[in-house]
């Protein structure tokens, strides 16, 4: 009973001094808030990053490649492996790979277009119909490439939105004719927008998408393919994708290791891991020192607080309290300071991500918006701990007015 009762008066006498208690949290709400803020800051500018990704087909794709120079034995010399992917190897892959869901290839070159006068530069994509599969990207009007189209080696082509609007207008292309470098195709089909990219013509919607086949016999001839799009069951799957591809690409192909694999969302995972490491690092080093001071603070005032009280603590001891329920007591108070200032640099700690959210979107992106991830780690993480530093921070304090003697106390004036 006297346990809860030196919890009530540790409480009461953070009511009396309620200034003196909201300065002593300050430096509690400052370190939580403004590490739950950036840390939160952080994880919505990694997930912006992937909602990039996800434009593109997200983290379950990745790339295979036959890459034109290899590093051995620490100088680049050109690849010296006669060993070229071809389309069978998307057959091998799509029966012996269980974990990759579609494969197409993929060849990239910028092309003119040009439509009645009307020309511009664009990005084009040699694939096959599986590629809006891979990419999770629909037809805004029309339809895309067809295995027939591909088989039969047609002359059809697939554009970008915004291909659409720079050499259509207003007019619907489909059926219409298209000049790829001086080459007339017909339209079939508008994708629908995907805004910006990071492709050498700018934007994902300035595309236009012929079949593999035909661009081979139509602009760079030759049967080889210079890179394979795959996409897997699940982002957790990707690396056991890669691997089975690895594998068995190696198996028929002599036993040669003569491609290499790339998946850009892996890369910006590492990148975004590596930088989000050293954040917490700096961050979790401002915390402590932010904590350190705070505690500081605490036990600066608890001090000053159990001098103020001798004759209350004396007067305690004397109707009975145990040296534990005056210890309790004065915990009590450092760990109710340190949590209720945990609690409020919450709230300060998701002003604060707004207001760096704010900053970006008002003044860098010139628009759009920003994702708001609240770490309920961090939260809880940075809670205990304040309220950990109140309780450490106190020890001393509550320790010293346990042992105050009874008399002492009492004849102090």
């Amino acid at each position: 009973m006297r346990f809860i009762e030196g919890i009530f008066s540790g409480w009461s006498a953070l009511k009396a001094n309620k200034l003196r208690s909201l300065l002593t949290m300050l430096g509690i709400v400052i370190g939580t808030g403004g590490v739950i803020g950036t840390i939160s800051f952080g994880d919505g500018a990694r997930q912006l990053v992937m909602m990039e990704v996800d434009k593109i087909g997200g983290a379950s794709t990745f790339n295979v490649y036959r890459p034109s120079w290899v590093r051995r034995d620490g100088r680049w010399i050109p690849n010296p492996s006669s060993e070229r992917l071809s389309m069978r190897d998307i057959e091998l892959i799509e029966t012996y790979c269980p974990s990759v869901e579609w494969v197409a290839p993929d060849a990239g070159r910028q092309v003119f277009l040009s439509n009645e006068g009307d020309s511009k530069i664009s990005d084009l994509r040699a694939t096959t119909g599986v590629y809006k599969h891979i990419r999770d990207w629909s037809n805004s009007l029309g339809r895309f490439l067809e295995d027939a189209d591909v088989d039969l080696w047609n002359k059809v082509v697939v554009i970008g939105s915004e291909v659409a609007s720079d050499l259509f207008g207003k007019l619907d292309p489909v059926g219409e004719g298209l000049r790829i470098n001086n080459q007339r195709f017909t339209v079939v089909g508008v994708m629908e927008s995907k805004g910006g990219g990071d492709s050498p013509a700018g934007s994902l919607d300035n595309q236009v998408f012929v079949p593999y086949t035909t661009a081979h016999t139509a602009f760079w001839g030759g049967q080889q393919v210079d890179n394979l799009l795959l996409k897997a069951f699940s982002p957790d799957l990707r690396e056991k994708a890669e691997k089975e591809t690895q594998a068995v690409l190696r198996r028929h192909h002599g036993g040669d290791d003569f491609v290499q694999i790339y998946s850009q969302a892996a890369e910006i995972e590492s990148g975004a891991n590596f930088l989000g490491n050293a954040i917490q690092i700096a961050l979790g080093a401002i915390a402590a020192m932010s904590l350190l001071i705070a505690g500081i603070g605490i036990l600066n005032i608890m001090l000053v607080s159990v001098a103020e009280r001798v004759r209350e603590i004396g007067l305690r001891k004397a109707v009975g309290a145990t040296r534990v329920n005056i210890a309790v007591q004065f915990l009590v108070e450092g760990a109710f300071l340190c949590l209720i200032g945990s609690l409020i640099g919450v709230f300060f700690g998701w002003l604060t991500e707004r207001a760096l959210a704010f900053a970006v979107v008002t003044f860098v992106m010139k628009g759009g918006s920003w994702p708001s991830l609240i770490s309920w780690t961090s939260v809880a993480l940075s809670v205990s701990v304040g309220s950990l530093t109140g309780v450490v921070a106190s020890a001393a304090p509550a320790i010293r007015a346990a042992k105050l003697p009874p008399v002492d106390a009492l004849r102090h004036p």
